[in-house]
């Protein structure tokens, strides 16, 4: 089995994409078709002759290696194996081309820092709003009892004028009935007088 990454033009992004399509080798896509290929994301119909013909070489070039270490001593037999290295330049060529289509799936992933820097603020505004009601809340309390005790040194104070009134009120009248009870008494000293004159 030839690894994906053995493949001109595959990087690890595209191993990755091809890896989560269930193709872990250079055989498993090189049996598939141009149509299949161009099927699996990231690739499409441009991408797939070439990683076809790659993937070709890839087999091709892995198949060779072993006949070659073994007749090592047949150098000119064996030059035509060097054939695959020769396609190295056009798999380069199509690596220059679609090596930026792979750096396009990050893309993708900025919604999830953007999801959670949402979730974040809300969270934030969440708790402010929490703080400024438990504020406001402890506030009214506290306005609540200043008014309660407000209202009860207002009561303390009615009740208190209320009954030095009432005492002055009462000192009021013994001190009338005291004086009218000795202008009673001078009038009737008086009449007496003139009772005791008038027998005379």
């Amino acid at each position: 089995m030839t690894p994906l990454l053995k493949i001109a033009g595959v990087g690890p992004a595209l191993a990755r994409a091809l890896t989560a399509e269930k193709l872990t080798s250079a055989e498993a896509i090189s049996n598939l078709s141009i149509g299949e290929l161009s099927e699996i994301p990231g690739i499409g119909a441009r991408r797939a002759p070439k990683l076809k013909e790659a993937a070709a070489a890839a087999v091709a070039a892995a198949n060779g290696a072993a006949p070659v270490a073994k007749a090592a001593a047949k150098p000119a037999a064996r030059k035509p194996a060097a054939k695959p290295a020769a396609r190295k330049p056009a798999a380069r060529k199509a690596a220059a081309k679609t090596a930026p289509k792979p750096a396009a799936k990050p893309s993708a992933q900025p919604a999830a820092p953007s999801l959670s820097e949402a979730l974040a603020v809300a969270e934030a505004a969440r708790a402010a709003a929490e703080e400024r009601a438990a504020k406001a809340e402890t506030k009214a309390k506290k306005a609540q009892k200043k008014a309660a005790a407000l209202a009860a040194e207002f009561a303390l104070a009615k009740e208190k004028a209320k009954k030095k009134a009432n005492k002055t009120k009462g000192k009021a009248t013994k001190a009338i009935a005291k004086e009218k009870a000795k202008g009673d008494a001078i009038m009737a000293a008086k009449r007496a007088k003139k009772g005791k004159k008038a027998k005379k």
